[in-house]
């Protein structure tokens, strides 16, 4: 059994609330490690129209439109998708 690796299904998770907040753009994410005082601390995804921000020690993603506006924050638990327990014939 092969299961879906997690940031795989952070990014499915990304796109889909980033369309359920009615961003359209461009489906491909761009995606940057945060480091700060040389530690990770998230990640960010963005795309034309919008901008996710995961802060990893929070466990929080924070959505901006493109202007830079916060548009909402989620847990991490309510973005990522659950694994994928099928069996890979």
């Amino acid at each position: 059994m092969q299961r879906e690796p997690v940031m795989q299904r952070v990014r499915a998770g990304i796109v889909r609330v980033l369309n359920d907040l009615g961003f359209d753009g461009p489906k491909p994410l761009e995606e940057t490690l945060l480091v700060r005082d040389g530690h990770y601390c998230g990640r960010r995804f963005i795309r034309e129209d919008a901008t996710a921000v995961w802060f990893h020690e929070e466990g929080e993603v924070k959505f901006y439109s493109a202007d830079g506006s916060l548009v909402d924050a989620r847990p991490i638990d309510q973005i990522v998708t659950p694994p994928d327990d099928r069996r890979v014939a």
